[in-house]
């Protein structure tokens, strides 16, 4: 996918899961392939997203990985990306990825 990005002129590249129900991209994505896909991007001048169903306990793989940006809207509602975002959840985001 990055080399299409690149060639299309995209600043970035994501992975997201396509059915939102609650399985996370770690399901069907290793870290591993998630980190040599950021890697790619990189190396091609790309940035990296990633997202789908990330939980609190997916920040240390996160941070392995190292993308640019990490979705997290679910992990940020309680597990429930149809409810409201709730503000201790994201400072409990922010101190673990810090």
């Amino acid at each position: 996918m990055a080399p299409i990005a690149a060639e299309c002129g995209a600043d970035f590249a994501m992975v997201d899961t396509g059915i939102k129900d609650r399985q996370s991209t770690f399901v069907f994505m290793k870290e591993n392939a998630l980190r040599s896909f950021s890697e790619k991007n990189k190396k091609l001048g790309l940035g990296t997203a990633l997202a789908g169903a990330l939980k609190f306990e997916d920040i240390d793989a996160l941070k392995r990985i190292n993308p640019d940006i990490i979705g997290v809207r679910g992990m940020v509602c309680g597990g429930d990306r149809n409810a409201t975002i709730r503000e201790d959840l994201i400072r409990t985001a922010l101190a673990m990825i810090r």
